[in-house]
């Protein structure tokens, strides 16, 4: 049986390790540029908003959440695929990317 101060001392060394490997885990990530990067909020929201605006007439709540669930996949799949740096540079080979993945979602869902 441990006694209290092995068990603290057990705790201190698991939190220790931890918050290391946790610092060094996030070393790597951003050395090696391994994060996904994530267009500017007002971008996705003006994307997103587009996506989910296409009808004029109101849609009923069911259908509006589905959408929703579409469109945040096609901007997280386009995202992946093309870069803010590009998106700048050519918005309409975004665009093209975007309905494809839109597509692909809303397969994927269905």
């Amino acid at each position: 049986m441990m006694t209290k101060t092995q068990k603290i001392l057990s705790v201190l060394s698991t939190l220790t390790i931890g918050a290391v490997g946790g610092h060094h885990l996030d070393d790597i990530i951003e050395k090696y540029n391994l994060e996904v990067g994530r267009y500017p909020i007002q971008i996705e929201y003006l994307i997103t908003d587009s996506c989910l605006s296409v009808n004029e007439k109101p849609i009923p709540y069911i259908q509006y959440e589905r959408k929703l669930e579409d469109c945040t996949c096609a901007l997280e799949e386009s995202e992946f695929q093309y870069d803010y740096t590009n998106y700048k540079l050519d918005e309409n080979e975004f665009l093209k990317i975007f309905k494809k993945s839109f597509k692909e979602c809303r397969t994927v869902r269905r």
